[in-house]
Formats: structure tokens, C-alpha cells, sequence
């Protein structure tokens, strides 16, 4: 009996320190911030020795949030997002991946990282003209590499600020007759404000 006791109070004790050792590690976090998307339109005719083409690049700036949830792990963290980029030229995005950031502890109170993501990226476009062509939509995957600096506030709260270079290549054509139209979305920045909440 005494022995099943003490086994009972090891067990009870063991696991005591186990969650001891992993409390405040996973978080849940929001980014809110805005966007830098490199938007090209093209129509191309293939009729004539001398195609006749019309090019629209420029620059999207759009606003987005995102939701993340994760775990803290030795001088890391491992997390899942999904983020939304609001309406922009015609143009609205969601997001869902995983990333990872290698967090650099001896600065004292402020936590520079360096971190890398990887995404899939569905987009929906809200052209009329482009939707009777039958392009209403592209997706693809994305990868990001994001740096920024960790402030904790109180001890389950933190407030990051971080910027991340996308690497996005999303892109969807088709053919009416002879002339061939396109729309894609290349790469850019996203820089943006988070809070996050450790448990």
C-alpha cells in the first residue's frame, strides 16, 4: 500500500515538473499590416508577324490579417497560420501554411528572428471583364522569409513587429481567337504589427 502510495506521489510529482517545464509554451498570435504585390495584366495577339502587346504592371498595396498558433521549442518556434488580404484592385487572398523562426536570446529583453514560411495562396479576382474571360481566380504556393524583433510585455503577453520578402508566382491565362489574356501576381513585402498570447 505505502509503495503504490510513493509510486502515486512520484508520478503526481514527475508529471507536476513536466508541465512545469512546458508552461507558456504554445501561443496564439494576430499580425495585422499591409502588403506589397506586384500586379501584371496582359493581352497578347498572335495573329500578326509583329504580336500586339498590352502590358499593366504595377505595384498593390493592400491591408491583411492573419492568425497563428504554435509552440516555443528550445531557441525557436514552430507555428500554423491563416491570413486574409483584403480587397485590393479587384483582388482579395487567403492564406494557409506553416513557418518557422530561429529566435536569437542573448539581446536581454528584445528577441531579434529570422524565420522562413511556406504557404498555399488562393486568390479571387472581382473584374467583370476578366471574369467573362473566365478568369475569376488564382492559386499557387508561396514562400516567405520574414525577420522582425519579439518584445515581451508582461509575462504571457508579447508584441512583435516583423517585415517578410514573399516569393509568390500565381498566374492563370486563356486564349479567346488569337489573342491570349493573363493575369499574374508576383512576388513583394508584407510588414506588419502582432500580439501574441503565451500558455
Amino acid at each position: 500500500m505505502k509503495k503504490s502510495l510513493l509510486l502515486a506521489s512520484l508520478l503526481m510529482l514527475s508529471s507536476t515538473v513536466l508541465l512545469a517545464n512546458d508552461a507558456k509554451k504554445w501561443f496564439i498570435g494576430g499580425e495585422f499590416g499591409g502588403m506589397d504585390i506586384g500586379t501584371e495584366k496582359s493581352s497578347e495577339t498572335h495573329q500578326n508577324p509583329f504580336p500586339n502587346e498590352r502590358d499593366i504592371s504595377k505595384n498593390t498595396q493592400a491591408t491583411y490579417e492573419a492568425i497563428k498558433f504554435g509552440k516555443y521549442h528550445n531557441n525557436g518556434r514552430f507555428y500554423g497560420f491563416y491570413g486574409h488580404q483584403n480587397t485590393k484592385d479587384d483582388i482579395t487572398s487567403d492564406m494557409f501554411g506553416a513557418g518557422f523562426d530561429y529566435i536569437f536570446k542573448d539581446f536581454g529583453e528584445i528577441m531579434p528572428f529570422v524565420g522562413l514560411q511556406a504557404s498555399y495562396v488562393k486568390s479571387k479576382i472581382d473584374n467583370t471583364d476578366l471574369k467573362t474571360l473566365g478568369i475569376d481566380s488564382l492559386s499557387g504556393i508561396n514562400l516567405g522569409i520574414n525577420t522582425g524583433m519579439i518584445f515581451p510585455v508582461m509575462d504571457s503577453v508579447e508584441i512583435e513587429v516583423g517585415l517578410r520578402l514573399l516569393e509568390l508566382e500565381l498566374q492563370n491565362s486563356v486564349t479567346k481567337g488569337t489573342t491570349q489574356y493573363e493575369v499574374e501576381l508576383d512576388g513583394g513585402t508584407q510588414y506588419y504589427l502582432g500580439v501574441n498570447y503565451k500558455f
